[in-house]
């Protein structure tokens, strides 16, 4: 190489170094605003995770996914038992995910009564690979501070775990919308866990009941 070809080579190391300063600057900067949103978001499935594995109380757990989360209403249960009540449940769970924070859960509080609710097709290998994608989205955010939570994402998602150890932005990728909306006020429809759903998919007028 002649010292014209060296002297380029040697710019281009020189602003390819500065752009990964940069870049990695600008991940640090942007992962610390998102962790500190995520410690102060007010709503959702970020509220309902971390009141599960950091600061559990109640009498009652449920656990499970969509069926759960709107079907359990832990008024009832309260009203009825007269025991306090926390829906765990998650959308797009299975097994996999429960399992994964009722042990945390158990680590800190030891519930009277714990409610699994869990369907045929959430034990298939489809459904653990979708609950594997959803049980990271909540636990990355947690892999610097607790060991606990590092050990569980080695052991199930070794890759995501790694990428996020790199980029600090990478746990929070899956959340960002969630984030910033956390951030306005608005209704929050949680109600410790219970996510009721309003409405109706049925259409016409409804037929009266045939009496015997």
């Amino acid at each position: 190489m002649t010292k014209e070809e060296v002297k380029h080579v040697g710019k281009f190391f020189k602003k390819f170094i500065i752009l990964l300063v940069l870049l990695f600057i600008t991940d640090r900067i942007i992962g610390t605003l998102l962790e500190n949103a995520y410690k102060n978001a007010p709503q959702g499935d970020i509220k309902t995770f971390a009141h599960s594995i950091t600061d559990p109380t109640e009498d009652i757990f449920i656990y499970g996914s969509s069926r759960a989360v709107h079907g359990y209403d832990t008024r009832v249960f309260t009203d009825s038992l007269n025991l306090s009540c926390f829906n765990s449940g998650r959308e797009n769970s299975n097994i996999l995910y429960h399992t994964s924070i009722l042990d945390e859960m158990l680590k800190k509080h030891k519930p009277k009564v714990i409610v699994l609710d869990v369907s045929a097709r959430e034990l298939t290998w489809r459904s653990a690979e979708n609950s594997k994608l959803v049980l990271a989205s909540m636990i990355l955010p947690y892999v610097h501070s607790d060991t606990s939570f590092a050990n569980i994402a080695r052991q199930l998602f070794p890759e995501e775990l790694m990428k996020a150890q790199v980029s600090k932005i990478y746990a929070y990728n899956s959340m960002v919308l969630s984030l910033a909306v956390g951030k306005r006020k608005f209704k929050d429809k949680n109600l410790n866990g219970y996510v009721p759903i309003h409405g109706t998919k049925i259409t016409g007028k409804i037929p009266a009941s045939q009496k015997s």
